[in-house]
């Protein structure tokens, strides 16, 4: 059984086993996380994520952060931006995720993904999600949950893909 939850202080060993397993497997950005692969104090990437919330950075439009839990195991990670910025519309979207590694190809990011929908649909009329054209499984996890291609575009040397949910 797949949940979302709030990042919290519970989940500090778990958070750390996560980004552990995206380190061993040279993936150094872990998506949808609110930058926790760049703190080593857990307690301040908390602080962090909350203060982005609340609209508290001011260089950060406010999203909330989420744990993607299976059967009480820490998977993975997802975000929704509150609103997009011009920039956002363009490369970024509202929503980012990440399946840890060892737990892939489980259909946790599906899940994931039907969930943090199912919870912000009354809120957009339309949800824009991106993911790298080589990415087949991100792919197919937004199309498998009503995503439209708008476009494709080309940005930092990657072809991205651009995605809409109504």
């Amino acid at each position: 059984m797949i949940k979302l939850i709030k990042p919290s202080i519970e989940y500090l060993e778990q958070i750390i086993e996560l980004k552990q397993d995206f380190f061993s497997n040279n993936e150094p950005r872990i998506q949808g996380s609110g930058s926790i692969d760049k703190y080593d104090d857990l307690n301040e990437w908390l602080k962090s994520i909350c203060d982005i919330e609340q609209g508290k950075n001011e260089k950060l439009v406010p999203s909330t952060y989420y744990l993607i839990l299976a059967d009480k195991e820490v998977v993975g990670t997802i975000s929704m931006r509150h609103y997009l910025t011009k920039d956002l519309e363009e490369f970024g979207g509202h929503i980012g995720y990440s399946i840890k590694p060892s737990a892939r190809r489980k259909g946790y990011a599906k899940e994931a993904l039907r969930l943090i929908l199912e919870l912000y649909k009354d809120k957009y009329d339309e949800i824009l999600i991106m993911c790298e054209d080589d990415n087949i499984a991100s792919n197919k996890t937004v199309i498998s949950n009503g995503g439209v291609l708008i476009n494709q575009i080309e940005k930092f040397g990657l072809k991205i893909n651009r995605y809409k949910v109504c």
